[in-house]
């Protein structure tokens, strides 16, 4: 019986000797795991038609700056949205930048975009580049401008030229060049009344003959009537548009009409963080500047004194801008719809 307990209480020592070993062991390995693992990898997606891939270059400040690795995902303004609605909450999109704010709006109309996402920049931007639910803002300006001959008796200043008794030629035609520019027009001219308004844009459509081609050609008038934009991406392929006068119309009376890029955050954003991070940063001076400057327009971010001619001898920034401009588009449809 004795030799029994003797034996018993030897393997109950060797017992608390393996696991006081084995708790040693774990407590070893235990310190030497890493303290800090590498925090995972952040993103920020960018669904644009007017950026592409190589663009993202633009960027990368901001990607040192934040360790945010930007993709931007060159695409339409049209399937943009249907990207957004055949993905839903399962979108890879956190953000959008398009060139006209006819598409944005109309992204914006469809519930696609985050609400009140814009509030953040209220201090830094005039509030009539904000929409009105602060879902998305103007980050650059795109005039609408003649090309003129210089041997043409005719002198095109206004814009009200287009409805005088000459034709003009224009690369316009889709909704997004012109809804922004119909609507400015219809903003100033409204309370004139709604058969004013359409016999303004009878008189507009009568005289506007489409462009042949992508050569920004008078084919036989005296004005092209485009959008900046289209000039600038044209005039270093088409070298006579040389020959052309660039007119800033209204310049010595109201300022020129203008559409305007515009950015806004994705309603199911994955990285909505990181998109905040990003519009802050969209409207820092030299970035502002950068960037419009790749998509050939002008920025909203310039200081006390524009460097841009278009702004300057005696221009006066409108009251109404196309962002808030574009409550009419729905009136707009209709009266083109009756002409």
């Amino acid at each position: 019986m004795q030799n029994k307990n003797v034996e018993y209480l030897c393997s109950m020592k060797l017992f608390f000797k393996a696991v006081f070993l084995l708790l040693l062991i774990v407590l070893f390995n235990a310190c030497t795991i890493e303290e800090a693992r590498p925090s995972k990898k952040q993103h920020l997606r960018i669904a644009s038609d007017c950026l592409t891939k190589k663009d993202e270059k633009l960027f990368r400040n901001f990607e040192k700056k934040y360790k945010i690795d930007v993709h931007i995902v060159s695409i339409s303004a049209d399937s943009i949205q249907q990207l957004l609605k055949k993905d839903g909450l399962t979108t890879n999109v956190d953000c959008i930048l398009v060139a006209s704010v006819y598409d944005m709006a109309s992204i914006s109309e469809a519930k696609m975009l985050h609400k009140n996402s814009m509030k953040v920049v209220t201090k830094q931007l005039s509030s009539k580049y904000i929409s009105v639910k602060k879902d998305f803002i103007g980050i650059g300006y795109d005039p609408y401008v003649f090309l003129t001959k210089n041997d043409t008796l005719v002198k095109w200043k206004n814009y009200a030229d287009l409805v005088s008794n000459y034709q003009f030629t224009s690369d316009l035609s889709s909704k997004t060049d012109l809804y922004p520019y119909y609507s400015t027009v219809y903003a100033k001219i409204q309370k004139s009344g709604q058969k004013q308004v359409k016999k303004w844009m009878s008189q507009f459509i009568k005289n506007k003959q489409a462009s042949l081609n992508d050569s920004l050609q008078m084919n036989g008038t005296n004005a092209f009537f485009t959008l900046y934009s289209h000039y600038e991406k044209n005039k270093s392929t088409y070298k006579h548009l040389k020959k052309y006068n660039l007119v800033f119309p209204n310049q010595r009376k109201a300022g020129v009409y203008y559409n305007m890029a515009c950015f806004g955050i994705v309603k199911q954003a994955r990285n909505y963080t990181n998109a905040q991070l990003f519009l802050n940063y969209l409207l820092i001076d030299n970035v502002n500047k950068r960037i419009t400057h790749q998509i050939s327009i002008f920025p909203v971010i310039t200081g006390k004194q524009s460097p841009f001619s278009y702004q300057n001898t005696r221009f006066k920034k409108s009251s109404v801008t196309p962002i808030h401009q574009s409550k009419f588009y729905g009136k707009i449809k209709m009266l083109i719809n009756n002409i």
